[in-house]
């Protein structure tokens, strides 16, 4: 992909010379390809992060977010994300950059760290994103192509594997309002000699926090997720399990996720231990099938 930006070969991007005694005129403009960096890698300093490529023995080139191309690149990756509903997390960013002819000096945990400073060209994302940022659009590659994607939608009247549908789009899609509509905010408990509905059990409170770990973990691990098997309705509970105490009764389905992940070109199904392939659905009293929580 860079060579379809720059076709001229790059030069060796080390070793490189003292950002500070070295002869920097005679790179600058020059062009160069730095190793990957995953984004836990880079260096933050007060509200800037930089991606330092190098050390102390190679020299080092310095890019931060204030730059136009990163900044550029972030903001392609966020609506990469959002179209498709991947998760980069912390795949490695490989940089194409440009030689400024400056030295760049940053502190990192009270180390001065100098560098060569550089401005970012194309920005490729392993195999799944690349980024020719030297224009103001940045759109990454196939972007203009993408199909608009329907917002999630969860309705009362939705059967069990409806419902779960819905919740993976609102995980996909980050739409925090239909992930929590999506789950059984109730919680039927054992005791030793009967059940109990706790109607408050569920706080809505952690939603949003599952949510975003959830997103993470399994996007970023999975292709696919995608619900295809359905258990027949079982009685949960009667609503008469205390005597003079009237409850909702609830029925219980479960739900089989199968999860798909890809290899290179392959696809295949995964055996997971995440609690994703056999989720439990509820109602109470006739009404929306919803998801009980599973952390």
């Amino acid at each position: 992909m860079f060579d379809q930006l720059h076709p001229n070969v790059y030069p060796a991007a080390f070793p490189t010379i003292d950002p500070v005694h070295g002869d920097r005129e005679s790179l600058a403009g020059a062009i160069v390809r730095l190793p990957p960096a995953p984004p836990s890698t880079w260096v933050t300093e007060v509200d800037r992060r930089y991606i330092v490529a190098g050390d102390d023995a190679r020299g080092r080139y310095v890019v931060g977010t204030a730059d136009v191309g990163l900044r550029r690149a972030i903001e392609a990756v966020a609506r990469y994300e959002a179209a498709t509903g991947a998760v980069l997390a912390d795949t490695p960013w490989e940089l194409v950059v440009r030689i400024t002819g400056r030295p760049k000096l940053i502190v990192d945990h009270g180390k001065a760290i100098y560098g060569l400073d550089v401005t970012a060209l194309a920005v490729a994302i392993a195999d799944r994103l690349f980024i020719d940022v030297t224009t103001a659009a940045a759109r990454f590659a196939g972007e203009d192509d993408l199909a608009e994607i329907a917002p999630p939608r969860l309705r009362d009247e939705d059967e069990p594997m409806d419902v779960v549908r819905a919740m993976i789009a609102a995980l996909k899609q980050h739409d925090g309002e239909v992930w929590r509509a999506a789950f059984a905010d109730w919680e039927v408990k054992n005791h030793p000699n009967t059940t109990i509905l706790d109607p408050f059990g569920r706080p809505r409170a952690g939603m949003m926090k599952a949510l975003e770990h959830w997103r993470e973990r399994v996007l970023a691990d999975l292709w696919e997720l995608r619900p295809v098997g359905l258990t027949a309705p079982r009685l949960r509970m009667r609503g008469d399990e205390l005597p003079g105490v009237p409850q909702d009764r609830v029925e219980e389905v479960a739900v089989e996720v199968e999860l798909i992940g890809r290899r290179d070109a392959a696809f295949f199904r995964l055996a997971s231990e995440l609690p994703w392939q056999d989720l439990r659905l509820q109602r109470r009293m006739e009404g929306p099938w919803r998801v009980v929580p599973w952390w």
